[in-house]
């Protein structure tokens, strides 16, 4: 059973990466150890996954 979630899994990364039209060593580049991905490369990311971002204003103070 195990191997058949792994399984499961990596197919949905990969047609994850396919949606964002990005190559995946471009995909692990930007979001390893040494450098900060564009925030280009994490809208892709999260757009291909489904989700967006939301920017409310913050409250209390600072």
């Amino acid at each position: 059973m195990q191997s058949d979630r792994a399984g499961a899994q990596t197919f949905q990364h990969f047609r994850t990466l396919k949606k964002t039209g990005l190559q995946r060593t471009n995909i692990y580049r930007a979001f390893g150890d040494q450098q900060l991905p564009n925030f280009s490369t994490v809208l892709s990311v999260l757009t291909a996954m489904g989700l967006q971002i939301k920017l409310v204003p913050r409250t209390g103070g600072k």
